[in-house]
């Protein structure tokens, strides 16, 4: 699921990002081209949704290049699950053991705070895919598989199909994938860590949103 692959380069032309736009190299989100960094070759949609992009890996992750929901949790084989609400159990699952608290899945888009991290998930016949939504820039941001970040258009909503089209070292690859299932919107409480006695002594450990990696 979400393998580190890209379609055969037949299925590459010089076209436009349809649902999404990539960085330049200028700072600027656009729909052609894009800068790339090899870094992003080692962390998947998963990984990027929830900040997960140390390298070695902290959690097995079998034989793939990097995170697939239920590794955390121990399931390194991630079998991609029937349905959607399958597949947020497992995920629930890793997060528990990461550590994360306050989890919450919905149906609903939900509002956050400051101190709380706020992804969806959606599913297709063989695969899935993560958004993330950073309150900063108010905007939601996705990795399909081993390619560039990218920046939805919009808002993530059940009336339009997600899909696998992205931007891998300056070219823009077609969709070779749908994702169809209801979209699952998750909170989560950010990792936190008590520094001293005093009670508002709590410091949010950051670790970046990583839309851009320059």
């Amino acid at each position: 699921m979400d393998l580190a692959t890209l379609p055969s380069e037949t299925f590459w032309w010089q076209h436009s990002l349809k649902n999404s736009k990539v960085l330049d190299e200028d700072g600027k989100w656009v729909t052609q081209g894009g800068s790339y960094t090899d870094l992003w070759e080692e962390y998947n949609c998963y990984a990027f949704a929830i900040n997960r992009v140390e390298l070695p890996h902290f959690y097995d992750s079998g034989v793939w290049l990097s995170y697939q929901p239920g590794n955390m949790s121990g399931v390194v084989d991630a079998v991609l699950p029937d349905t959607i609400d399958e597949l947020v159990g497992i995920i629930q699952a890793d997060f528990l053991n990461m550590g994360y608290s306050d989890f919450s899945a919905s149906r609903t888009l939900p509002t956050i705070n400051s101190t709380q991290e706020l992804i969806c998930v959606r599913k297709g016949l063989t695969d899935y895919h993560f958004m993330r939504y950073d309150l900063q820039t108010d905007a939601w941001y996705h990795k399909p598989s081993i390619t560039a970040v990218l920046r939805y258009n919009g808002t993530p909503s059940n009336a339009v199909d997600w899909n696998n089209e992205a931007s891998y070292k300056g070219r823009v690859y077609k969709p070779t994938k749908i994702y169809d299932s209801d979209i699952v919107y998750i909170t989560y409480t950010k990792n936190q860590i008590n520094v001293a006695d005093s009670m508002d002594s709590t410091a949010i450990i950051h670790y970046g949103k990583m839309y851009s990696m320059n």
